[in-house]
């Protein structure tokens, strides 16, 4: 008897608990059915990953009632540049799905109605700093100025903090860092009506700055050491000038070979110093790229003179006009492997296979090469430009860097985050 008690109790209590599942399946889809037949139901978002200007598919249900995408950044400080898409600038809209091109917004980690989105390519800095020269260390630490103060980002060149600002008679024209400790600065200022161009030296990171080189004909334009002891520098004359433990020369004193291929006079568009032993110069107006290996000096003769050449190890890269030509045995050989007619392109590589031409299209227009320059496509129109664009950008790291710089056809600055 108690047996049959107890099966029957178990048997009544399964019968409540299967009514109970029929009763949450039953409110769930009329809840589900309620929602799908007053309001809007997104379902996905494709793709999660993109860049400004691309398009982002959203399906669901009565889409056709959506008037805004919300698009929104996850991070605290950047909620400010959080961007509403009208209806109106929708690329195409229907019940179950439309299609929205990703705005201009100021942090790769974003939510697009709900679902995480990562934001790649290049995208904006928008603190208010008029650079005029930038660095990037590493993936997360920069430096930029503004020709009075060198400013300082940690956290992936966002947030930027006033580390140093020079005395008021005086400009920061250029600087330099070996490290994130040891850095050099090239200054000009007026005083008591004379002209004054040095070149200071920190430490510190820049808090602080000691002299190192006093009383310059002209103002530095560029600076690149090798070492703690051994460094190069251009002046806006485009003289060279080499420095070897506190020494200071010309560029001719100590390399006096170079006179065999340009005089004195010659001024020095740009160089790059690969190592401590060796350094490439593009004087201005002579067809040559330099390389200057110790004291063994060597040229590779061009159509018009060149950039300065990039270096991954034995790859370089170099831009000569229209022109993109490759090394693969450190600067003895160069081949054209590309050409931009009637465009001048500036190139940078983030390394040996991945690399950049922007092209000075109308409007302006970025090339990707993925396989080291033999083959280049589309990547990106900046829309407005002045965003985005740099002919001079630095890259620590495939996967990020910071393009930026005042000195070029557009201003602006931004982070790149490889895909």
């Amino acid at each position: 008897m108690l047996k049959f008690f107890i099966l029957k109790r178990i048997s009544y209590l399964n019968i409540i608990v299967k009514c109970l599942i029929l009763i949450t399946i039953f409110c769930s889809c009329a809840s589900e059915d309620s929602v799908a037949e007053t309001g809007v139901i997104i379902q996905s978002i494709s793709p999660r990953k993109g860049k400004i200007g691309d398009s982002i598919t959203i399906l669901g249900k009565n889409l056709g009632k959506v008037s805004t995408i919300n698009f929104k950044h996850n991070v605290t400080g950047f909620r400010d540049y959080d961007v509403q898409v009208s209806y109106l600038s929708f690329i195409s809209r229907s019940d179950e799905k439309l299609v929205v091109k990703i705005p201009t917004l100021a942090n790769e980690d974003i939510s697009v109605s709900g679902f995480d989105f990562d934001l790649v390519g290049f995208i904006p800095i928008l603190k208010d700093i008029d650079v005029i020269q930038s660095q990037a260390l590493t993936d997360k630490v920069a430096l930029v100025t503004d020709g009075k103060k060198i400013y300082k980002s940690t956290d992936g060149y966002f947030k930027w903090e006033s580390i140093y600002t020079v005395p008021n008679a005086y400009r920061i024209n250029c600087f330099y860092y070996l490290d994130e400790n040891h850095c050099w600065i090239g200054i000009s200022g007026t005083i008591a009506s004379a002209s004054v161009n040095s070149i200071y030296y920190s430490e510190n990171g820049g808090l602080d700055f000691v002299p190192k080189v006093i009383g310059l004909s002209d103002a530095i334009r560029k600076i690149q050491f090798s070492s703690l002891i051994k460094g190069y520098f251009v002046d806006y004359e485009s003289k060279m000038y080499f420095t070897n433990n506190d020494t200071f020369e010309n560029i001719y004193s100590y390399y006096p070979n170079l006179y065999s291929l340009i005089s004195n006079n010659t001024e020095i568009n740009d160089f790059t110093v690969v190592n401590e032993n060796l350094v490439f110069i593009a004087p201005a107006r002579v067809p040559y790229l330099i390389k200057m290996n110790n004291q063994n000096i060597s040229h590779s003769e061009f159509d018009i003179s060149t950039a300065a050449p990039q270096f991954f190890n034995n790859i370089g890269y170099v831009q000569v006009n229209s022109d993109i030509y490759k090394t693969t045995d450190l600067g003895d050989n160069w081949l054209k492997i590309k050409t931009f007619p009637n465009h001048y392109s500036k190139i940078h590589f983030l390394d040996e296979n991945v690399g950049f031409a922007m092209v000075n299209y109308t409007p302006y227009v970025y090339y990707k090469t993925v396989d080291g320059g033999n083959t280049w496509f589309d990547y990106w129109t900046p829309t407005p430009p002045s965003h985005y664009l740099s002919k001079s950008p630095i890259v620590p790291k495939k996967n990020i860097g910071l393009f930026a710089s005042k000195m070029n056809y557009f201003e602006g600055k931004s982070k790149y985050i490889e895909e």
